[in-house]
């Protein structure tokens, strides 16, 4: 049975093009060049309330040649203007175009773009189907950003590990009288074990290091 559709847009999806109007005005307004030495998104970042790598994200975002020109998201805005949402509370948001400019191929982008919308995909499922479509990320490229600060790092680990541990619940989580875990082969299962039990004990050392960070470095 197909969920039903509402005939006007909820508030919370009009907040939420609200939105992805603004994370392109902030990519507007990012530094550009390279200007990796002189920290310039890092400091802009901070001054919009970003972390660094979300404000690159944005640059690349309104970037009309590596993300969308104008006129694509005028189109973006238009699909997710007239679609007819279902009661499910599905938005479109940041992490979604972030998951989209990851394919450089503008026509393949705006076929995944479509079914998105069209299908109400989760950030989760759009991945997937990526994957399915393009394969695994490539490790050419640029790399990951990462906080130069020991606390900002401490941090990053703790969330990593929060990810990871959420993927793991879900993937143990029982649905019909099994589990998605339960199908994998034994070899499998035991390392998913231990992978969870160094992954726990890692974030709890992370936790540990960063309350103790009162202490001058």
């Amino acid at each position: 049975m197909s969920p039903t559709r509402r005939l006007t847009i909820p508030d919370e999806v009009k907040q939420a093009i609200a939105k992805v109007r603004e994370f392109y005005r902030l990519g507007q307004g990012a530094p550009t060049g390279r200007n990796h030495g002189q920290n310039l998104i890092a400091s802009h970042a901070k001054k919009v309330g970003l972390n660094e790598d979300t404000m690159r994200k944005a640059r690349v975002f309104a970037n009309p040649v590596l993300g969308y020109g104008q006129e694509e998201l005028n189109g973006l805005i238009d699909q997710l203007e007239t679609h007819v949402y279902s009661d499910n509370g599905w938005q479109f948001g940041r992490t979604h175009i972030v998951r989209l400019i990851s394919i450089k191929d503008r026509e393949g982008r705006k076929t995944l773009q479509d079914e998105v919308i069209d299908r109400e995909l989760t950030c989760s499922e759009l991945e997937r189907l990526i994957r399915q479509r393009y394969g695994a990320r490539k490790r050419a490229g640029r790399r990951r950003y990462l906080p130069r600060r020991r606390g900002e790092l401490l941090s990053e680990i703790d969330h990593e590990c929060d990810r990871w541990s959420r993927w793991w619940q879900t993937l143990k989580r029982i649905d019909e009288d099994t589990s998605r875990f339960d199908q994998l082969p034994k070899g499998v299962q035991a390392k998913l074990r231990e992978v969870a039990k160094a992954i726990e004990e890692l974030q709890k050392s992370a936790q540990l290091a960063a309350a103790k960070r009162k202490k001058p470095e």
